[in-house]
């Protein structure tokens, strides 16, 4: 889950182990659009379930995208993976 993403990382909660350092691929699902996938993020911290996200350098239309996002809604569902 998201509590907070923009164009340049955010706070993610999940429930997998994640280290700092990792890189992540991450597919975003907002509730009224179509899902995002974001093709690599940095773990830069962890506590708990809840780690901070580093996105790399974002293309244009990732970016536009996140803008599209309504993340007042909190806790938007996503799935990672690995690179």
């Amino acid at each position: 889950m998201t509590s907070n993403l923009t164009q340049t990382g955010g706070c993610l909660h999940g429930t997998h182990t994640v280290r700092v350092g990792m890189e992540l691929m991450v597919l975003l699902i907002p509730p009224t659009q179509k899902a995002l996938l974001i093709k690599k993020v940095v773990v830069r911290w962890v506590k708990d379930a809840a780690f901070g996200v580093e996105l790399d350098r974002p293309d244009h239309v990732t970016a536009h995208e996140l803008d599209q996002v309504p993340f007042d809604q909190p806790h938007i569902p996503l799935s990672f993976m690995t690179h």
